[in-house]
């Protein structure tokens, strides 16, 4: 955020705040895989973001946590999966 868009107050927890926003960029991201499902590159940067995210989930202090590892691959295989369908 920036001075000429400060960030907006909220009735919510802080936490239930923060999951809204979650929801709102899995929407936004959606909508922009969507917008681009027949593009290549964007296919191919899809691919490449999978494999950055790997890399990060498998770093020492992420090994501690096995499930949020599992959580976030699969929250991101179902939001391809939303996209795309099967034919990834």
């Amino acid at each position: 955020m920036n001075a000429a868009n400060p960030p907006r107050k909220s009735a919510l927890s802080p936490s239930k705040a923060l999951e809204a926003r979650v929801e709102a960029l899995e929407f936004l991201v959606l909508g922009l895989l969507r917008a681009h499902r027949e593009n290549a590159v964007c296919k191919a940067s899809v691919i490449d973001t999978f494999r950055l995210m790997d890399q990060l989930l498998t770093q020492p202090e992420m090994q501690k946590r096995p499930a949020y590892q599992l959580e976030c691959k699969m929250h991101y295989a179902d939001a391809v999966v939303l996209t795309w369908g099967d034919e990834n």
